[in-house]
């Protein structure tokens, strides 16, 4: 009895510190934000470089030379995607804005003529009320969205100092990043050290490069393949589902949307 008053006791005392922390761990987040986005994407970016870099030592060529050479190939790559796909991105997003509310009128048009046949042959089916209610939700929210989304990419063009800085931490990683990270594991015990860094390197390998190359791809493939299908916004899907899939199971979700929503234009 008494042993089962200690835990209870324990868990009363425990769950207000847990949740303390969580609160400052969430309002320490907020403050270092920016600092905390730049560091994370340097990482990431200096990680995915690296591989580049490697296979190029790999070739006799110095290290310097070849993160030198990477970085800059793949700024020039960055800038010229950016300064072609972007204002393109935005012009259809734009469009398909605009659209996105006739194409639910066709498919609501589709669903009633549906409701009409079934009330005609007696089965129990009505979807129109669903459906109106459904689409006005939907088109507010997408709405909501999308404009979110514009000024997310307006504020993130317009944030040229965290790029600058984050480009230039990249670049000091991709030169100086194992001195950096041996000074950080050097704080753990040597038989973790060693298995933290292998699992570290491992892990990123098989799911961030596989997703990222993945990804990419897809986002290639369907892209090349909407836009030779002539299909509206081709350029806008394809990407969206590239970027989908990142994310577990977003490759069957991305596909599903566009297939719904190239439906929804062909009728």
């Amino acid at each position: 009895m008494l042993n089962l008053l200690n835990k209870r006791l324990l868990w009363y005392l425990a769950l207000p510190i847990i949740v303390i922390n969580g609160w400052a761990l969430l309002q320490i987040f907020q403050y270092f934000g920016r600092i905390i986005t730049i560091a994370v994407s340097a990482t990431l970016l200096s990680f995915l470089l690296d591989y580049p870099v490697l296979f190029l030592e790999k070739h006799k060529v110095k290290r310097p030379r070849a993160v030198i050479l990477v970085f800059l190939v793949a700024l020039v790559i960055i800038l010229v995607l950016g300064v072609i796909l972007i204002p393109l991105l935005l012009e259809q997003l734009t469009g398909f804005i605009e659209k996105f509310p006739s194409w639910l009128a066709s498919g609501n048009q589709q669903l009633e003529s549906f409701d009409q046949w079934a009330y005609k042959h007696k089965l129990p089916i009505n979807l129109t009320l669903w459906t109106n209610q459904f689409t006005k939700s939907l088109s507010s929210q997408l709405q909501d969205i999308t404009g979110d989304i514009i000024s997310f990419i307006v504020n993130t063009l317009g944030r040229i100092f965290d790029i600058l800085i984050t480009i230039i931490i990249t670049f000091y990683l991709m030169l100086h990043g194992d001195r950096l990270w041996d000074g950080i594991f050097n704080w753990l015990p040597n038989h973790l050290e060693i298995h933290v860094r292998k699992s570290l390197r491992q892990n990123f390998q098989n799911y961030f490069i596989g997703q990222a190359t993945l990804a990419c791809l897809m986002g290639v493939a369907m892209t090349i393949g909407l836009l030779f299908l002539g299909t509206p916004f081709g350029l806008l899907f394809g990407i969206g589902i590239g970027l989908m899939t990142l994310i577990p199971f977003g490759t069957a979700l991305g596909v599903t949307l566009v297939s719904l929503l190239i439906t929804l234009e062909d009728f």
